[in-house]
């Protein structure tokens, strides 16, 4: 593949170029997933309350508070006090983040009302997604193990300067690189972890050990997780095909090469088993869809090199391989004696470099820099005759051996005017292939296709008065084009869907507005947003050979055995505006009140219909207590609420997840406790208390009825 050589030369370049330059003296904050210290806040008053630092709007080291956008971070502590079994379920608690499952293994969060591939999932600052991640819902969140992270960053609206496919946000998980943060004592330590819940009979087993010293710092862990059929609250119960297993790994180790320079090497690894697709066997569709197994990996090596010299505050370069595999069985219940086994593989390989610099007074924060990435995709069917054991090989669901490849270049520079307003400016350039030929029964299908793109943003913050900032932003993002969106290749009840090379960018322009309280007594945030997508890819009829059907037989006559011709095209356009808050406040004695709202509308500018799969609206209420002692005693109650979901969109109606009535408003009540023992935490729980029947607009399985949730950590 052409770019696979000419822009992999490039990139590699760039890179040893800006490795080149570790010499002179300074530090600079770190990038996106690093934990060093951040420069200065502009603001610095005794009445803002110490702030959570936030790396992955700007690629440096802020808190939260000072940052132009929506953000929000999760700590290990805060999954852990809500029970989450899995990391979507540690979303479910956040303002303007919805979870769509389709199964209870999955979890697919909805951000300002873009899902799927138009969410960008990080690890460590390093791109998960993949070029076959798929039209709407999908479950690739969930293949990384909630016991290995640090802290969850997102950030809500179109990313466009420091990454493409963000139509709707980024989610970044830290994951943990060595002992907890206050040890300071050098050697080994570790940890032991459990989990168990009373509905579907869940358990979690982690266990980790950890080290440092003068210039090392390491940890290693593995997980394995379990989870039975899930029992539904109201009228539900124990819901079939929702049962499932898994195990994961993670290992890091940094090695302090000097003061300022650092190396390090990262590895993840999970796979689930038996993973069932809950709504095609719940629906009567399937008898059997399983998805068995699948997994994710990825490797990760890393130098950072804090020196100061007349260009650069830092410089950072990261190489990763991530390699997703997902084998799906299915047996449909039209034909229960034929089993189709679809096996899928992708592997990418990367390289980010780059580059903080903070000249003069420090003013100014530039970041500037170049990603490339390589994928190729393995893509197989076979179909099994159950009867005899005939094994018939087939096309499988995209391009086998077909490659992806990109290269990016991107600047941004977050300066002060005054003391009073801070602006940012950012500016991407994207490029695209893809490649890929195979002869079928269509005929010769050529894959090869390149898009081009610039993109920008441009955000300032207002320092009102002490803790309070207005805030406000425009961005032009886009998506390219993807392998599945170019070369997948199914069978649907509508036709059958062929490849399209000559689909072009999806692209959004993202306004938003907002204000953010930092005080000690009352903090949050308020936004309100529109998103304008243009040149959205639909499936559509399409063509072949000039026909709108499979002319089978070759006579230029539709017969009623042959299949309409289904394409992806850029024929939509949309609007999606949006409220979001969230606020906490402290009155004293170790009292808490907090609480969360999100409104999302979308709607199909050319069809003049409601776009598909908006959430309703939906939020929490809570208060929390936390004692001094020496057992660190706390409790919480936390009311959970979504409304019912009426307004849906055709592709919603025919949806066997909602259908014709949508869904129904829900209101859950939790209530937590825990305390700390010597080394040892304990957390204890009665999720949804009034054993309420409900599930998130969209899903294909209903959450869990009355349980008790408890978990264990033990430190030695």
């Amino acid at each position: 593949m052409k770019i696979g050589r000419t822009v992999g030369a490039a990139a590699l370049s760039g890179a040893l170029l800006m490795a080149r330059a570790a010499g002179a003296d300074g530090e600079a904050p770190p990038a996106a997933g690093t934990d060093s210290e951040a420069p200065p806040a502009t603001v610095s008053t005794e009445e803002i309350v110490p702030q959570q630092l936030v790396y992955s709007v700007n690629r440096i080291a802020e808190p939260v508070f000072e940052t132009a956008r929506a953000v929000q971070v999760i700590t290990a502590e805060d999954a852990r006090r809500r029970g989450a079994r899995t990391l979507p379920e540690a979303l479910m608690e956040e303002a303007g983040v919805f979870v769509q499952q389709t199964n209870y293994g999955g979890g697919s969060p909805i951000i300002r009302g873009m899902i799927g591939k138009q969410i960008l999932i990080l690890i460590d600052g390093i791109k998960v997604n993949t070029a076959t991640y798929r039209f709407g819902p999908i479950q690739y969140l969930s293949t990384i193990d909630l016991a290995t992270v640090d802290r969850i960053e997102i950030v809500r609206g179109v990313g466009s300067v420091l990454g493409s496919d963000a139509m709707g946000g980024v989610i970044n998980i830290v994951t943990r690189k060595g002992p907890p943060s206050d040890a300071t004592a050098k050697g080994l330590g570790g940890m032991v972890q459990g989990r168990f819940s009373s509905a579907d009979q869940a358990h979690t087993e982690h266990a980790q050990v950890y080290g440092q010293g003068e210039r090392y710092r390491f940890l290693a862990g593995a997980t394995y997780r379990g989870a039975g059929d899930v029992e539904g609250g109201g009228r539900i119960g124990r819901q079939a095909a929702t049962g499932y297993d898994e195990a994961a790994g993670h290992a890091s180790l940094e090695y302090f090469v000097s003061p300022e320079r650092t190396l390090s090497l990262s590895f993840d690894r999970l796979g689930q088993d038996d993973v069932p697709r809950t709504d095609r066997v719940a629906s009567g569709t399937n008898l059997v869809y399983d998805l068995d197994p699948q997994r994710l990996q990825m490797l990760t090596a890393a130098y950072h090199d804090q020196t100061r010299r007349s260009w650069s505050s830092g410089v950072r370069i990261a190489g990763y391989w991530n390699r997703q595999e997902e084998e799906t069985h299915e047996i449909r219940t039209k034909t229960p004696s034929l089993r189709i086994d679809l096996g899928d593989r992708q592997d990418v390989l990367g390289v980010n470099a780059d580059i903080s610099w903070f000249p003069g007074d420090g003013r100014h924060r530039v970041v500037y820099g170049v990603d490339w990435s390589w994928e190729k995709i393995h893509s197989t069917r076979e179909d099994v005759d159950l009867r005899t054991g005939t094994v018939t090989p087939k096309r499988g669901t995209w391009t086998d051996g077909a490659t992806y490849g990109t290269l990016a270049f991107y600047a941004q520079d977050r300066f002060d005017l005054g003391s009073r307003l801070t602006l940012k400016l950012g500016g991407r350039y994207s490029r695209f292939e893809s490649a890929g030929l195979e002869h079928s029964s269509l005929g010769d299908l050529d894959l090869g296709a390149s898009a081009d793109q610039l993109t920008g943003s441009m955000s300032a913050v207002l320092h009102a008065h002490g803790a309070i900032h207005l805030v406000g932003s425009v961005t032009y993002g886009f998506r390219a084009p993807n392998l599945d969106d170019i070369s997948v290749f199914s069978e649907r009840p509508e036709g059958v869907e062929v490849p399209n090379p000559d689909i072009g960018p999806e692209k959004v322009l993202g306004y938003e507005v907002g204000v953010k309280l930092g005080g000690k007594r009352l903090e949050g945030s308020a936004f309100y947003y529109q998103s304008r997508l243009e040149d959205l890819l639909t499936r559509a009829p399409g063509t072949i050979h000039g026909l709108p059907y499979f002319d089978v037989d070759g006579d230029g006559q539709r017969d009623t055995a042959e299949p309409a011709v289904l394409q992806r095209l850029n024929l939509g356009s949309s609007i999606v505006t949006g409220v979001e808050a969230d606020a906490r406040w402290n009155p004293g004695a170790g009292v808490s009140l907090f609480g969360t709202f999100t409104y999302t509308r979308g709607d199909d500018t050319v069809a003049d219909v409601p776009l598909a799969r908006m959430p309703p609206s939906f939020g929490t209420l809570g208060t929390r207590w936390t004692g001094r002692s020496r057992l660190q005693p706390w409790g919480e109650a936390v009311y959970l609420f979504g409304g019912a979901q009426r307004r849906l969109a055709p592709a919603d109606i025919a949806d066997v997840r909602i259908g014709p009535k949508g869904t129904e408003a829900f209101h859950v009540l939790n209530l937590r406790a825990g305390l700390t023992l010597g080394p040892m935490s304990l957390v204890l729980g009665l999720e949804n208390a009034g054993d309420e029947e409900y599930k998130y607009h969209g899903s294909g399985v209903y959450r869990p009825g009355r349980q008790v949730v408890a978990s264990a950590d033990v430190h030695f």
